[in-house]
């Protein structure tokens, strides 16, 4: 998908990003041949959610996230992330993955739809990382495989733009209880340089051991093209400006979950 106007706009909205809420996804979108997104996060969760503010503390767990894609031609992306949980309280639970994912466009309309299939998998890495500290890990984790299926529309306004994602997708865990999970995203882009973002998560766990959520995902995305300029540095060819993506997550079934902050990085190569 190419968009004449909005082309940054189109960066954002195939690199929203929330592990919080589930691996990475950056919707239908596929990236053009020789185009990357790197994206960095770092977030925390604090339960009850007015533990921020002080008080007893439940829940203290942080999360790490390097997310990267690369246009392998203009209708496939291939992709990977690496993704860590640190709980303070009880580093024996803490979990963490690498996975692979390769995303191929199927069809694509005329007024900025996208259809496409994602497949991916990621393998847990904690216990080679507790044992170092002869932690014994117990967290619930396992190797994953994840079929998906993507639909993405994109529109330009005299005033912004705007975009709507949806994905559901089946996840198959070894050893655990398989999931369902459906996201749907939206972003409003009315001033240049900011877009914000609505996000819904669910997961609806296949057998027992995980609990069923359904995660709320406001943020805010900056970027800093508009005061971007030619240097030394970079005297010709195209300008890679860094975008800033600030939100919260909260899980409307499981409150006492606690409220998540969360901030992201993007950079395009």
């Amino acid at each position: 998908m190419r968009l004449r106007r909005g082309a940054l706009f189109l960066l954002w909205i195939t690199g929203a990003s929330w592990p919080a809420g589930g691996p990475a996804h950056a919707g239908a979108w596929t990236r053009a041949e020789g185009d990357g997104q790197l994206i960095v996060t770092t977030a925390r969760r604090v339960a009850p959610a007015d533990a921020w503010t002080g008080g007893i503390t439940t829940d203290d767990t942080s999360y790490s996230q390097i997310y990267v894609e690369y246009g392998w031609e203009d209708d496939l992306t291939i992709g990977g992330v690496i993704y860590t949980e640190v709980d303070a309280l009880d580093i024996a639970s803490s979990t963490g993955s690498v996975g692979l994912f390769v995303r191929q466009r199927l069809w694509q309309g005329q007024h900025g739809d996208v259809f496409s299939v994602q497949v991916g998998a990621s393998h847990p890495i904690e216990q080679y990382v507790l044992e170092e500290y002869d932690v014994v890990p117990t967290g619930s984790n396992a190797f994953e495989v994840q079929v998906r299926a993507l639909y993405g529309k994109g529109w330009g306004f005299d005033w912004g733009n705007a975009f709507v994602s949806l994905e559901g997708g089946y996840h198959w865990r070894d050893g655990e209880a398989d999931e369902l999970r459906f996201d749907a995203t939206a972003g409003i882009e009315p001033i240049k340089g900011v877009l914000g973002i609505m996000s819904v998560y669910s997961l609806t766990p296949l057998g027992g051991g995980t609990d069923a959520s359904l995660k709320l995902a406001p943020s805010v995305a900056w970027t800093m093209l508009p005061w971007i300029g030619r240097d030394g540095k970079k005297p010709r060819g195209p300008i890679s400006a860094d975008t800033v993506q600030f939100g919260v997550i909260y899980d409307v079934l499981e409150e006492d979950r606690g409220l998540t902050l969360q901030i992201s990085v993007w950079r395009p190569f």
